[in-house]
């Protein structure tokens, strides 16, 4: 007789797994990986481009946000921390409110949903943070 199996077959994830361990199997990256690519990922293309030259300090908001995505472990998680982030005293200066040198929220929202949702197209986010 065959032993019964506890592995769904409707998703490649575990519930009850964090947010980082699903996007590390999702990208095929190891742990350690996890946020130096996530917050490459999320960055706005032209902050990709030039965050070699900025003082890394300068993303330390964006670092700490990618942490604490990590650690969800449902999609609507994401909001509470989505909000933090925006708001952030940090989040408000010339640097990354006006030439957008930092992570976009609207492009984390598509990760951390293609992430708990499978390939479906997230719902749409609007906030006047990621307005350019």
């Amino acid at each position: 007789m065959n032993a019964p199996t506890t592995e769904s077959s409707h998703s490649p994830f575990d519930p009850g797994e964090t947010f980082a361990r699903q996007y590390c199997r999702s990208r095929a990256i190891e742990t350690e990986d996890y946020t130096e690519t996530l917050f490459t990922e999320a960055l706005y293309p032209h902050a990709r481009l030039l965050r070699c030259v900025l003082p890394r300090r300068l993303f330390s908001a964006d670092r700490i946000f990618v942490g604490a995505i990590g650690r969800i472990r449902r999609r609507r998680e994401f909001n509470n921390l989505m909000l933090d982030f925006t708001e952030a005293y940090e989040n408000h200066t010339w640097l990354r409110d006006t030439l957008h040198l930092r992570i976009s929220v609207k492009r984390m929202h598509a990760i951390v949903w293609e992430i708990f949702a499978g390939a479906r197209k997230p719902a749409p986010i609007h906030h006047p943070a990621d307005t350019p």
